[in-house]
């Protein structure tokens, strides 16, 4: 059904669109609705909105690791109204990610790098990051299967601000990982399952959320 709609009633081509629904609506993006159904609509990972709301509010200063075409980081801009620190190391992805930013007047610094728990050529750690920039009060991490790794170099960060963060866990292993080290400093993490109408492909049989509120 869902691809029956993308290729009978959405139009085609990659152009800036203004996204029609949700909480994203009105915001533009670079999107062919073709292939980004999802985005244009503004139903992209509907069941992590109400944490976006409760986690990032005006004024919290946020990194967004793993901001890929910037989705959700056009979403924090929006709820914090502050600048963002995006860590995207795809190359596919910057200048759609800066234009997307800039299309709306939100500024964005991006780091061409990985987020790790060591600092190399290419990749560095949260800790580095807020030094360089700021302690962040909110963290968004979809990175792939390394979140145990970023959440293990960023351990000053959770002890001297305990940020809230939204985390996607790539696998059984990584979400264990993950879940040690935030118990470890005093989060409760709350698992956040995808819902199951609409689901959208996810290849591993365990990928899903952590939602960490912190600041205590």
């Amino acid at each position: 059904m869902r691809q029956w709609m993308k290729q009978t009633l959405a139009p085609s081509g990659i152009k800036a669109r203004r996204i029609l629904f949700g909480p994203a609506a009105g915001l533009t993006m670079q999107i062919d609705p073709s292939t980004d159904l999802r985005f244009w609509l503004g139903i992209h990972e509907l069941e992590l909105v109400r944490f976006f709301r409760r986690l990032v509010y005006p004024g919290a200063r946020s990194f967004d690791i793993g901001a890929a075409e910037g989705y959700q980081t056009l979403l924090i801009a929006r709820l914090s109204g502050q600048p963002i620190v995006a860590f995207e190391p795809g190359a596919v992805w910057k200048e759609v990610l800066v234009s997307n930013m800039a299309l709306n007047g939100y500024q964005v610094a991006l780091e061409q790098i990985f987020i790790s728990n060591t600092r190399t050529d290419s990749s560095s750690t949260i800790d580095i990051m807020a030094e360089k920039y700021f302690t962040p009060d909110f963290i968004k991490m979809d990175i792939e299967g390394a979140e145990d790794e970023a959440l293990a170099g960023a351990i000053k960060v959770l002890s001297d601000r305990k940020p809230h963060m939204i985390i996607e866990v790539h696998g059984t292993k990584v979400e264990q990982n993950c879940l040690k080290i935030l118990r470890g400093h005093g989060y409760n993490p709350l698992t956040l399952n995808p819902r199951w109408w609409l689901r959208e492909h996810r290849p591993l049989e365990n990928n899903r959320w952590l939602i960490c509120e912190g600041h205590e």
